[in-house]
């Protein structure tokens, strides 16, 4: 059984990045302008299914978890929960706790103003137990 207490304690120490909302965890999702994932965030929408997946391979993070979109019938990796949420849910899934993630919003992106230069996109996603 997942232990929401723990779970909202973790949330309110990282709310300056998160916001909780019941059960539900909100997460900007990080790393998204490496390795081409802004074109696999451009390819997002609301309707784009979401997955975590651990990455017991990660050479900065032991702990990281991938966020993952499905973009015409292939996974593909958008970025990574944040570290400290992270932390709490990699040792969860170890343990046979399963998450979803969902669609919250796409943030960022258009152009500057002065430069024309495309600016990044962000994603948050909402991050719960099943």
């Amino acid at each position: 059984m997942v232990n929401i207490d723990r779970l909202k304690a973790v949330a309110e120490t990282i709310r300056e990045k998160q916001k909780v909302d019941d059960r539900n965890l909100v997460a900007k999702v990080v790393g998204v302008s490496f390795d081409g994932r802004q074109n696999i965030l451009r390819a997002t929408e609301r309707s784009t299914k979401l997955k975590l997946e651990r990455d017991r391979r990660n050479e900065f993070d032991f702990y990281a978890v991938k966020v993952m979109a499905l973009i015409e019938e292939t996974w593909e990796q958008v970025g990574f929960l944040p570290q400290r949420m992270a932390n709490m849910v990699s040792k969860n899934m170890d343990n046979g706790i399963k998450y979803t993630a969902d669609f919250h919003k796409k943030v960022g992106g258009g152009t500057h103003s002065f430069t024309g230069e495309e600016l990044s996109l962000g994603l948050e996603i909402t991050v719960k137990p099943e």
